[in-house]
């Protein structure tokens, strides 16, 4: 910002190095401001105040080589720990399967359970019944297959490859059941 408060605008690679600016330095500057500018102070203070995200404590500093490294996963000397709780793509990834299979599973629970209610319709649902009961018994082991792959990437266990393998011969079989025949 120049002096009389209009925006100064800097293109990428203009030679203009970032710095870090401490949370007192940037009250005071707020507080010298009239008060139509002052109104976003609160903006500021909230992003200079202390904050608290589990093992990252203490006085947020803007600086962005900071912030990537508070954000990045990393282990020392590069090695998993077995307990340790991580997020990589592939958790990623377990994560999607097992929602979705998580969210179809109760879909089709309380489909069941609508239907069970029905009882003056229940000739009209009776062809619906066993391929009811069979996705849910499907989309139940997959969930919870695939939660148990979850599991065991997050923690870093030994088990997690079979389970992961479990899941992919569930999806298979999902797959092998729900494909459109000829």
């Amino acid at each position: 910002m120049e002096p009389g408060g209009r925006a100064v605008v800097v293109f990428a690679g203009a030679g203009v190095e970032l710095t870090s600016t401490s949370a007192r330095t940037v009250r005071i500057e707020a507080a010298i401001q009239p008060d139509g500018r002052r109104k976003d102070f609160g903006i500021v203070q909230a992003l200079t105040s202390g904050v608290n995200f589990g093992l990252f404590r203490g006085n947020f500093v803007l600086n962005l080589e900071i912030a990537m490294n508070s954000i990045k996963c990393s282990f020392p000397h590069g090695r998993r720990r077995q307990g340790d709780l991580t997020t990589g793509p592939l958790a990623v990834l377990l994560a999607i399967v097992t929602g979705s299979a998580v969210s179809l599973a109760v879909g089709l629970l309380m489909t069941g359970a609508v239907l069970l209610f029905m009882t003056d319709k229940a000739a009209r649902f009776v062809t619906e019944k066993g391929p009811l009961l069979q996705a849910i018994l499907l989309f139940t082991l997959l969930s919870a297959v695939s939660g148990l792959a979850l599991y065991g990437e997050l923690r870093a266990r030994r088990w997690r490859f079979g389970a992961m393998a479990a899941m992919v011969a569930m999806l298979g079989v999902t797959v092998w059941v729900y494909w459109p025949r000829g």
